[in-house]
């Protein structure tokens, strides 16, 4: 049975996510979305305020653009990130944002 992740480990990762869209984001609309998942799940795991995940929040904010309209769905309280489009980003990506009517 796979192991649940540690806050640390999904520290780790988002920090990972947030450098790849400010270096501009590679990947389709699919796999943003996953990415997306990790800060939700760093939602859902609660714990003592972090300055490290305040400052990704920050970096992730100033990479992207806010939206209207949600690009994924989470059950977090106030998630931001599910408004994020990256300012950065692939023809593919934008293609699939325009196939899911949110170009």
């Amino acid at each position: 049975m796979p192991t649940k992740p540690t806050r640390a480990q999904l520290i780790a990762k988002w920090k990972k996510i947030v450098e790849q869209i400010e270096n501009g984001y590679s990947l389709g609309l699919y796999d943003y979305r996953n990415d997306l998942d990790v800060r939700s799940l760093l939602a859902e795991a609660g714990g003592p305020p972090s300055p490290l995940l305040d400052e990704l929040d920050a970096r992730f904010r100033a990479a992207t653009h806010k939206r209207k309209l949600k690009v994924w769905e989470s059950d977090s309280a106030d998630p931001f990130w599910i408004y994020g489009i990256p300012k950065r980003t692939t023809p593919e990506f934008k293609q699939d944002l325009q196939a899911e009517n949110l170009a």
